[in-house]
């Protein structure tokens, strides 16, 4: 007899990022009866929020997600970010005013300046919308990862 494999999608929203101590619980009551274990945030998440689900999701995704991890290897790497000056959304897209410790801005709020850099830390769907928006708004120092 084949074994079953079963994948489970949890899908969880706090609107300040926070994870209740009940979502824990039911993950790990949940755990034993999945083979994979994937949660989908809808929003970002605190340090101590990602935390509680690591300790039972096989993968967490969600909202910032690519931002944070492409954050967190240049830090890991000691590639400073002096300059940094925040996060860059699309109009209307802010669901945080901060995040990793920067403002988040909508993109209408960038003023225009030739030396102004964006490194898109974005899922393969949304790098080349994102992409060709700047490009039209006259930006040029694009840089994909």
């Amino acid at each position: 007899m084949r074994a079953v494999k079963r994948i489970t999608i949890y899908v969880v929203h706090d609107k300040d990022g926070i994870i209740d101590d009940y979502i824990p619980f039911y993950l790990m009551e949940l755990r034993p009866c999945v083979t994979h274990l994937v949660v989908v945030c809808n929003g970002l998440l605190t340090d101590e929020g990602r935390h509680k689900l690591s300790n039972y999701a096989d993968d967490i995704y969600g909202t910032g997600e690519m931002a944070q991890h492409w954050y967190e290897i240049m830090l890991s790497n000691n590639i400073s970010l002096p300059n940094i000056n925040g996060f860059v959304v699309s109009d209307g897209h802010r669901k945080v005013e901060e995040f990793c410790g920067y403002k988040v801005l909508h993109l209408s709020e960038i003023p225009y300046n030739r030396d102004i850099g964006f490194i898109l830390a974005l899922n393969p769907e949304n790098t080349s919308e994102v992409k060709k928006t700047l490009e039209e708004k006259g930006f040029r120092n694009i840089f994909q990862i």
